[in-house]
């Protein structure tokens, strides 16, 4: 699957870039192919200021936040 870098950084109305929609649909593929694409979506919060890790650790989803993490290593610094 093709991507273009400046799309994974794209926010919708409620502020979620597709990294969000990917741990929140618990697409663990997907969200390792955005890491490699381009990590620095996991730095963008949405209007709530969650950012994917927030969302990730909120639902339980083990298998994003290790991703997340172990892909961005400020993303320990986020706060919600």
């Amino acid at each position: 699957m093709e991507t273009r870098s400046e799309m994974i950084k794209e926010v919708d109305v409620i502020g979620w870039t597709p990294l969000h929609y990917s741990v929140w649909l618990e697409k663990i593929e997907i969200t390792q192919l955005f890491l490699q694409q381009d990590s620095s979506a996991a730095y963008t919060s949405d209007k709530e200021g969650q950012c994917p890790l927030h969302l990730a650790a909120s639902t339980g989803q083990i298998d994003a936040y290790r991703e997340l993490v172990g892909s961005c290593p400020y993303v320990w610094e986020l706060v919600d």
